[in-house]
C-alpha cells in the first residue's frame, strides 16, 4: 500500500512518517471513461495515457473503454488498469468502435472499483451511462472536451449535417449541465465553444500541456537518419503528423503536398495513419522527396527526433481544440504553418512563431516557400515558439487537473447532509 516513489517526490520526504500522512491525504481512486484508447492514436488517447500514467504513480488508476480486436478485455499499462467493454464498428468512421451495451457492464465496474471521481472524455456510450450512475450515487464527474462541438459532424454525410449537428450540441450541453461536476477545456477556443451552446457547468481551462524532458532541441545523429533512411541533401524539410483521416482536412493537405513535391527542392515528411493512409501512400510511394511513417510511438524518442530533423511543421486541420502535435513540434522549437482557425492561433502568433494561413491550397504553398527557405525568419520563430511552449508544462497542468479532481471531490462532500 506504501508507494515509495510519491514519497520521493514530496519534499516533506524526509520529516518521519510525514510521508505516509501526506501518500493518505493524497491518494484518490481515479477511473477514466473513453469510448477511443490506445492502441489507437490521436492527441486525446495519448491526454488519457499520459493523465493516467501519471496519476497511477501514487493512485489506484482504471481506463475503461471500448473492445481491441487484438488486445486482451483487461490488461495492465504502465501502473494502471484498463478494462474493455465488447464493442463494435462505428459506422460513420470505421476507424472506431462503439460499446453499445455498455450499460450492461459499466454500473458493476463503478460498484467494485468505488471511484473517488470519474473523469470523462467523450459523450459516447461509456461515458454517457457511467456519468449517469455517477449522478445518482454522488461521485463527482469531471468532463473534459477534447473537441469542438461541431467535430462530431465531419463523420456524417453532408445531407444529414445540419439535422443532427444542432442535436448534438442540444445533447452535449443538456448532458454535461446535468451529470458533469466540473468541465476542462484545453483552450479558450474549447471554453468559449461550450458557453455558445449552452454549458453552464463549472470550467477550468487547462493547457493539455506537453512533456518539455521528452520534447526539447537537440541534435540528430547519423544512426537515427540511417534507421529511416532519411535524406542527406542540404534541402530544407517540411513535416507534418497528423492522422491521415477526413475530419484532419487531409484533403487539403494531400493537394498541398502534391505542389509543394513539384518543386523538388524541398523534403516532405508524414507521420500518420487513417482510412486515407493507403491512398497517401499509393500516390506518393515512388516519389522520392517524401516520406511516409505509419507508426512511430507517441512520446518517443525517434518522434522527438523527426521533430528536430525538421524545419517547418505543417498543419492544416481546422478544428483543433488544441493540437498536441504543434506543442510538440514547438517544444523541439519548430515554426509552424497552421490553418487560422480552431484553438490553433492561440499558440501559433503569426509572424511571430509561424504563419496562419486560411484554408485554401494556394494560401499554405506560398507561406510554405516564404518560411522554409528564410533561415533568419526559422531561427526568429525558432525562439518564439520555445518562449510560448514553456506556458505548457505537462507538470503545471498534472497539478491543476489534480486541483480540480480535489475541488469536485470536496464539492460532493458538501452536498452530503
Amino acid at each position: 500500500w506504501y508507494n515509495r516513489s510519491f514519497a520521493m517526490t514530496s519534499p516533506e520526504f524526509d520529516f518521519p512518517y510525514l510521508h505516509i500522512i501526506l501518500f493518505f491525504k493524497n491518494y484518490m481512486r481515479i477511473l477514466y471513461l473513453t469510448e477511443i484508447f490506445l492502441p489507437r492514436i490521436s492527441g486525446y488517447t495519448v491526454h488519457v495515457n499520459n493523465l493516467a500514467s501519471y496519476f497511477s504513480r501514487s493512485n489506484d488508476v482504471l481506463v475503461v473503454t471500448s473492445s481491441d480486436k487484438i488486445l486482451p478485455m483487461e490488461e495492465k499499462i504502465n501502473s494502471y488498469k484498463v478494462k474493455r467493454l465488447f464493442s463494435l464498428t462505428n459506422p460513420f468512421n470505421v476507424d472506431t468502435k462503439l460499446s453499445y451495451l455498455a450499460v450492461l457492464k459499466i454500473n458493476k465496474i463503478i460498484q467494485e472499483f468505488q471511484p473517488d471521481v470519474i473523469h470523462i472524455h467523450d459523450p459516447a456510450f461509456i461515458s454517457f451511462f457511467g456519468a449517469k450512475y455517477a449522478k445518482q450515487n454522488s461521485i463527482p464527474v469531471v468532463y473534459t472536451q477534447h473537441a469542438s462541438t461541431s467535430f462530431p459532424i465531419n463523420f456524417l454525410p453532408d445531407m444529414f449535417r445540419d439535422l443532427i449537428g444542432g442535436f448534438y450540441e442540444k445533447f452535449l450541453s443538456k448532458f454535461i449541465n446535468e451529470n458533469c461536476d466540473i468541465v476542462i477545456s484545453p483552450s479558450n477556443y474549447i471554453s468559449n465553444n461550450l458557453k455558445q451552446i449552452g454549458v453552464t457547468s463549472n470550467k477550468e481551462i487547462i493547457s493539455n500541456g506537453i512533456d518539455l524532458k521528452t520534447f526539447f532541441v537537440r541534435n540528430v545523429d547519423n544512426d537515427f537518419i540511417r534507421k529511416y533512411n532519411l535524406w542527406e541533401n542540404n534541402f530544407p524539410t517540411l513535416l507534418c503528423v497528423s492522422r491521415l483521416s477526413k475530419e484532419k482536412n487531409i484533403d487539403i493537405l494531400f493537394t498541398v503536398i502534391k505542389k509543394i513535391a513539384e518543386q523538388k527542392s524541398i523534403n516532405i515528411i508524414i507521420i500518420g495513419d487513417g482510412e486515407k493512409g493507403e491512398f497517401f501512400h499509393e500516390n506518393f510511394i515512388n516519389n522520392k522527396q517524401i516520406k511516409i511513417f505509419k507508426e512511430i510511438k507517441p512520446n518517443s524518442d525517434d518522434l522527438n527526433s523527426f521533430y528536430n530533423y525538421s524545419d517547418v511543421f505543417l498543419i492544416v486541420s481546422k478544428n483543433e481544440a488544441q493540437s498536441l502535435v504543434t506543442m510538440e513540434a514547438m517544444a523541439c522549437g519548430l515554426p509552424v504553418i497552421a490553418n487560422q482557425s480552431g484553438a490553433l492561433p492561440e499558440l501559433i502568433l503569426n509572424d511571430r512563431n509561424g504563419l496562419l494561413v486560411k484554408d485554401d491550397v494556394n494560401e499554405y504553398v506560398s507561406a510554405i516557400n516564404e518560411l522554409i527557405f528564410d533561415q533568419n525568419k526559422i531561427k526568429k520563430y525558432k525562439e518564439k515558439s520555445l518562449e510560448i511552449i514553456s506556458a505548457h508544462d505537462i507538470n503545471e497542468s498534472y497539478k491543476k487537473i489534480y486541483n480540480v479532481y480535489k475541488q469536485s471531490v470536496e464539492n460532493q462532500n458538501k452536498k452530503k447532509p
